[in-house]
């Protein structure tokens, strides 16, 4: 199970780098979405087909939005 998960990390950030270069390429700035929004939720749509997969545990989710929340604090 662990070198699944390691394959599954590799994999994501490798979605998520294949996703960057794609949506810039072809993105048109008409389009009614944002292109930032768009890979906002292209990275959610992952990570819960990770839970879905048990990829990914509660217990991870919960410290991977801890740490979010905290690099995005403004004070």
């Amino acid at each position: 199970m662990f070198l699944l998960k390691q394959d599954w990390a590799c994999q994501f950030g490798g979605l998520l780098l294949t996703a960057f270069i794609g949506t810039k390429l072809v993105w048109n700035p008409d389009w009614p979405i944002q292109r930032h929004d768009a890979l906002f939720l292209f990275a959610v749509g992952t990570q819960v087909l990770s839970l879905w997969a048990k990829l990914e545990n509660w217990v991870s989710l919960a410290k991977l939005g801890s740490w979010y929340l905290l690099l995005t604090w403004r004070l």
